[in-house]
């Protein structure tokens, strides 16, 4: 009864007319609860949260600040970034596809593989250029598997080829395989195969110069004794040759297994003698060093080393988190990778491959400019590193680590038999 008196009193209601309310509608509102200063703003760049540091960017003074927002922004925004060219930049052709063959055997070369192909990306992508760019898998790097394979990219019309693999690769590519494409090993340096054997007039370089590197650490130890402690690795094996070559005197050496490596404290009870008037060549990569560096930087300073050396294998970020800063004391590295174009960096970046310490990726994307300006004649550089004789031609500089990254040296010239000063270059100068 009640329910049925409410309904009949609704019914009879009179209908009120809406009314604009003077309350402003609810508005969200992000407050950050910390600022992010400057230091914030680098830190979240440097760890690749790319969208908080978007998010909490405000004008700032600092220009790389600035570089690294406008370099993001037009990542994240290419329509806006190519509207915003002045109209009288010429702006990319899409006549022309580009086409480039890459050939790995995966099984070799492992994740060497994968930094080659984000890094060829990331550099095409970059171009906005149309392009068809496909990886040839050989699997292996016996001549039947590379022969089977390139003729396959020669059937498909690719204009040429960028192969990565090792000197034995090479070797086994040209003794059956007839080189009828321009095709450059950007992961082999000439000098290591000329004297071997006799290289098509088709095949270019495009490989650091490791045995170089080398003969300048031989060089900065002003050819005092020598402690080698090689990988069980080509790569390694090649680089203890390389300073065997070059006549300098070794006092002790050994090849360094994973096993080895973790022990090597053990090792080091008879190996300390050779240290006090020595200097240690570390021709093993980052990780077996990291193990080798955090055990030798327990030894008294006494008893360590007066140096420690290695070319471009360990020019890796990874070593700051695999030593501590004890370890790394005295400790100095060759590099070729020389200045890279920022809007490239971020695309490689983006893709898991830091060009500026990658030495695979940086040397792959420089030999598919050095193709791309040969059979496509693009203006638009980003290296600057020069192709003669069939070679890519680096400039190699000595580092040493600082707080969290590398510093170059400074090597004045001196008279000869007179000790060498080593001046580090501060990120200021």
């Amino acid at each position: 009864m009640l329910f049925l008196l409410g309904s009949i009193l609704g019914a009879h209601t009179p209908a009120r007319p809406r009314m604009l309310s003077p309350i402003p509608p609810a508005q969200q509102i992000v407050v950050p609860l910390e600022p992010c200063n400057d230091d914030c703003l680098k830190k979240l760049y440097a760890d690749g949260q790319i969208f908080s540091f978007m998010a909490r960017y405000t004008p700032s003074q600092d220009a790389q600040l600035q570089d690294d927002y406008t370099i993001i922004s037009d990542l994240l925004n290419p329509t806006l970034a190519i509207a915003a060219k002045p109209d009288n930049e010429a702006q990319p052709t899409q006549s022309t596809t580009q086409k480039v063959a890459l050939l790995v055997p995966k099984e070799v070369v492992g994740k060497y593989s994968n930094t080659a192909i984000n890094a060829i990306l990331a550099y095409l992508a970059l171009k906005e250029q149309n392009f068809i760019f496909r990886v040839f898998d050989s699997k292996k790097e016996d001549p039947q598997s590379l022969k089977q394979t390139y003729q396959e990219i020669v059937k498909e019309h690719f204009p040429f080829v960028i192969a990565l693999l090792t000197q034995n690769g090479v070797q086994n590519l040209i003794s059956q395989t007839p080189l009828s494409l321009p095709t450059i090993v950007p992961s082999a340096h000439k000098d290591q195969l000329e004297k071997l054997v006799n290289l098509p007039s088709t095949l270019i370089f495009g490989g650091i110069d490791f045995a170089q590197q080398v003969a300048m650490l031989v060089d900065l130890s002003q050819h005092k004794p020598l402690v080698l402690y090689n990988d069980d690795s080509f790569r390694g094996a090649m680089l203890g040759k390389s300073v065997q070559d070059l006549g300098a005197p070794i006092l002790y050496q050994d090849t360094i297994t994973f096993k080895k490596a973790s022990a090597f404290s053990h090792e080091l009870r008879s190996q300390i003698k050779y240290f006090k008037e020595g200097v240690v060549v570390l021709n093993t990569p980052i990780v077996k060093t990291g193990l080798l560096l955090s055990q030798i930087g327990l030894l008294a300073r006494a008893k360590r080393p007066q140096m420690l050396l290695s070319s471009q294998i360990n020019f890796n970020l990874a070593l700051f988190m695999l030593t501590q800063e004890r370890d790394r004391q005295h400790f100095y590295l060759t590099s070729a990778i020389g200045k890279i174009n920022p809007y490239l960096e971020q695309y490689a970046s983006i893709l898991g491959v830091n060009l500026a310490y990658d030495w695979v990726g940086y040397t792959s994307v420089n030999s598919l400019e050095h193709m791309l300006v040969s059979t496509y004649h693009i203006a638009e550089r980003y290296f600057s590193e020069p192709l003669q004789d069939k070679q890519i031609i680096y400039t190699n500089t000595i580092y040493t680590p600082e707080g969290l990254g590398f510093v170059p040296l400074s090597l004045p010239t001196r008279p000869p038999n007179s000790p060498v000063l080593l001046e580090e270059q501060g990120n200021n100068e």
